[in-house]
């Protein structure tokens, strides 16, 4: 599972990637896509890292295992192998007279293994071995050369013991599998945790958008309802200065005041004017 400071890291990454960037041409901003914002938080997790670097581990291992059951060859090969010995030869009528052997031997071996799932191996082997002998006494050299040539097929077999290398290929592919689960869910964790965190940035700009929205819808109405109220103050203005003026003409004593837009504030002057 991913951490809390995992977490909490990636929904920091994802709003300094959608803030804006200064620059010396101007103002730019950067967007970052969900596809680009996956990519980053797997690319830089240390927890992923650190999966990739053990499924990578017991997959080798898991093929290391698997290559038992592979057909393999070996090669020997021992040459030259050179010796020589000098030793005296006694004479009755004098000094020793010394004789020189010499040897000289090619050895080569090639084995053909092949593992079988019950923990047993067929061997081929073939092998090729020539020996040179020569002796050296009293200006005389005596040559001896040999050769032997030998093809053998074998099969070994462990019983009363339990298969060691079928349990163990067994134990890897198991091994891998699990590290490869873990890996995979690991990864699904933080793409559905950067998803999730990238989708409620998203909608949190989308909700100051619509609250913007409804701040503008509601100043228009006030702007409307104000221009409204000032249209009906002016027409019940412009109605109480008809019927005053009305009032002033029957009453012919009283001067016309058009300074005055509203009713009298006589008692018995708006009484009239009711009852007109």
């Amino acid at each position: 599972m991913i951490s809390k400071h995992s977490f909490i890291g990636t929904i920091l990454l994802i709003i300094v990637f959608l803030l804006p960037v200064s620059s010396s041409a101007g103002a730019e901003k950067m967007v970052l896509i969900l596809k680009d914002a996956i990519r980053i938080a797997l690319k830089e997790s240390y927890t992923v890292k650190s999966f990739r670097q053990d499924v990578i581990r017991r997959e080798g291992y898991y093929r290391a295992q698997k290559s038992e059951f592979r057909p393999y060859a070996n090669l020997n090969v021992q040459t030259p192998s050179f010796a020589e010995s000098v030793y005296p030869v006694s004479q009755p009528s004098g000094l020793p007279v010394y004789q020189s052997r010499g040897s000289m031997e090619y050895d080569m071996s090639l084995d053909f293994n092949y593992k079988i799932p019950t923990d047993g191996t067929f061997t081929l082997r073939s092998s090729l071995n020539r020996t040179r002998n020569e002796i050296i006494f009293k200006n005389n050299t005596a040559k001896d050369l040999k050769g032997l040539t030998n093809l053998r097929l074998s099969f070994t077999q462990p019983i009363f013991t339990d298969n060691t290398l079928k349990e163990g290929l067994k134990e890897a592919e198991l091994s891998y599998q699990s590290s490869l689960k873990r890996f995979n869910r690991n990864e699904r964790n933080i793409i559905y945790d950067v998803t999730s965190a990238f989708y409620g940035l998203y909608r949190v700009s989308q909700m100051v958008e619509i609250y913007k929205e409804r701040m503008d819808n509601s100043l228009e109405a006030y702007n409307l309802a104000k221009l409204r109220s000032e249209e009906h103050t002016s027409e019940l203005q412009s109605h109480s200065f008809i019927s005053y003026a009305v009032f002033c003409l029957k009453k012919k004593n009283t001067p016309l005041n058009t300074s005055y837009p509203h009713l009298p504030p006589h008692p018995s002057k708006l009484s009239l004017y009711h009852a007109y």
